[in-house]
C-alpha cells in the first residue's frame, strides 16, 4: 500500500512524505523538501532509498550528491529525515537559491 503525505513549511516550501508498506513494515520511502521559485516546484533534499540503499541527495551543492544512510530500519529513518528537514529546510533553501542564481 502506497501513501503520502504533505506538511506545509511555509507558503511556497512543503515536505512530502512518501512511502510504501507491506505487511505492516516500509519497505520503500521518499522524503522530500521542495520549494517553490519562480512559480516552479524544486526539490532541495531528498532521502529515499533507490539503488539499493539509504541515502540523502544534497541537490543545493553543485555538483550534487548523496551521503549514505545508516542501516537502521526504514521506520527510524523516515523519522531522522522528516527532523533533520523540518529543523533545517530554511537553511537548505537559502543554499539553494544561491546555487541557482550563480
Amino acid at each position: 500500500m502506497k501513501r503520502e503525505y504533505r506538511y506545509p513549511l511555509s507558503l511556497e516550501d512543503e515536505l512530502v512524505v512518501e512511502m510504501e508498506i507491506e505487511r505492516s513494515e516500509i519497505v520503500d520511502f521518499k522524503v522530500i523538501y521542495n520549494t517553490i521559485v519562480n512559480g516552479k516546484e524544486h526539490q532541495v533534499v531528498r532521502y529515499d532509498c533507490a539503488h539499493g540503499y539509504a541515502h540523502k541527495d544534497i541537490l543545493y551543492e553543485k555538483p550534487k550528491r548523496k551521503e549514505m544512510m545508516a542501516d537502521i530500519e526504514y521506520d527510524d529513518l523516515l523519522d531522522i529525515a522528516r527532523d533533520d528537514i523540518e529543523r533545517n529546510w530554511e537553511q537548505y533553501k537559502k543554499k539553494y537559491l544561491r546555487l541557482i542564481n550563480e
